[in-house]
């Protein structure tokens, strides 16, 4: 009798157990042809884009405090998967035949409500799922789904900076993911953050970098249409993002570049009709873009050819570039080292000064044997620290800054332009002579 019970209380254990660990739940549902597609081809998809007021309800949720929350679609060499919004939940997705697909959760969550809206992407294989919000706080929290454990754990990173899925940009050669940064507020702190900020992820070295500024003719639009649409299009190297009708742009990351959409084919797929209609689960494959319509619960398959040919470049770049720190470091300890030269330079000149005038033969020629004309001359050496005191401020020393320091101003342009060309001229050669550089 004591067995019959030690036997019933370690059965009860185990099922306990396995329904922690596991919660493999399957359904099965009329094929579609987006899916269909995606479960069947072998191309590379590195994001696939949503409507931002449209959500999939590819499969029913039967939590209700769930059930509303968008469905994504995530595509790599493991296969076809789906995640649910605000939640840890994933479902691998398999061709049951030729009109099913069977959708097996494989994931063991139990929380959730800390990650809606994060960016979803998938590298080596591997799904992550990097920012989000709830519970009061936007995070920029980097995390990653084990299929040892069933389950998503996080990533140390050099430096959390919130995220959303506003616009974000997979780059597979470079193993990097580029994102917008854009204005929040931190409800618990009262900081305001007010800037639209280009930032790079890179995913091996697990590092961030702020990479410039948005231009202010675009991060007006996010303020103005806030129901814009992006596509990333990696044969391109770029995004399409799309605020409205007379507002399609191809945005270039790594070479700053804006291009706008010329003709009318593209704009068209893109803002849908009159019936409010709009573009959702969208994805580019090689020179080919692919989109369902927010309408169409059949998840139906259109699409359209892309090239640089149907674009137009801007004159303005997409962001204005922080200045990188370790260049700016380079340049002060150049400057200061130029400084430190250029002030041993002077007392030492000053020095031999002070020990011809106290000479009882001040014009002897052992003074000119050791000048052999190749000392900094007072001006000379005025116009250097000047120079170098604008290196360390991170500015430019013009023209008219050097005509001001030689006293130039009211000469003509060609006096000015012989006369600056000399003194810099002597002031290398000098350097190069006393300093062998």
């Amino acid at each position: 009798m004591h067995e019959l019970r030690l036997m019933r209380m370690i059965l009860t254990l185990l099922l306990l157990f396995t329904s922690r660990t596991v919660c493999s739940q399957e359904s099965i549902i009329h094929n579609k042809e987006l899916l269909a597609f995606l479960a069947t081809t072998k191309d590379p998809i590195s994001c696939i884009s949503y409507y931002k007021n449209f959500k999939n309800s590819i499969i029913n949720i039967d939590n209700k405090q769930i059930k509303n929350n968008g469905q994504f679609l995530i595509k790599n060499g493991k296969g076809l998967f789906l995640l649910i919004d605000g939640t840890g939940q994933v479902y691998k997705i398999s061709t049951q035949d030729s009109a099913s697909l069977k959708f097996t959760r494989i994931d063991s969550t139990t929380f959730s409500g800390y990650n809606s809206n994060s960016i979803i992407f998938s590298h080596h294989d591997t799904l992550y799922s990097f920012g989000g919000s709830g519970f009061w706080r936007r995070n920029g929290q980097l995390r990653y789904f084990s299929d040892i454990n069933n389950e998503w754990n996080i990533q140390k990173i050099d430096k959390e900076i919130p995220a959303l899925n506003t616009l974000y940009y997979l780059d597979r050669n470079d193993k990097s993911l580029v994102y917008l940064q854009t204005p929040f507020l931190d409800q618990a702190t009262g900081e305001k953050f007010n800037k639209y900020i280009i930032t790079k992820l890179k995913l091996d070295e697990k590092k961030n970098l702020e990479i410039g500024i948005l231009n202010k003719q675009l991060s007006s639009l996010f303020l103005e249409s806030p129901e814009y649409i992006f596509i990333n299009i990696p044969s391109l190297n770029g995004s399409l993002i799309n605020f409205g009708t007379n507002n399609t742009f191809l945005i270039k990351y790594y070479t700053n570049e804006v291009f706008k959409v010329v003709g009318e084919r593209i704009k068209d797929a893109l803002n849908g009709n009159s019936t409010g209609v709009k573009v959702s689960n969208s994805f580019a494959i090689k020179d080919t873009v692919y989109y369902t319509k927010s309408n169409d619960s059949t998840y139906k398959l259109y699409s359209f050819p892309i090239s640089m040919k149907d674009f137009v470049k801007e004159p303005y770049p997409l962001y204005e570039p922080f200045e990188d720190e370790s260049k700016a470091t380079y340049l002060y300890i150049g400057g200061l080292c130029i400084l430190l030269i250029g002030g041993s330079v002077f007392f030492v000149k000053k020095r031999k000064q002070k020990t011809t005038s106290t000479s009882i033969e001040p014009t002897t020629t052992v003074f000119k044997k050791e000048d052999n004309g190749i000392d900094f001359n007072p001006l000379e050496l005025e116009l250097i620290t000047k120079m170098i005191e604008q290196s360390a401020r991170g500015n430019h020393f013009s023209v008219e800054d050097i005509n001001t320091s030689l006293g130039l101003n009211r000469k003509t342009l060609e006096i000015q332009k012989k006369i600056r060309t000399e003194t810099i001229n002597r002031i290398n050669h000098k350097f190069k002579i006393k300093y062998n550089l």
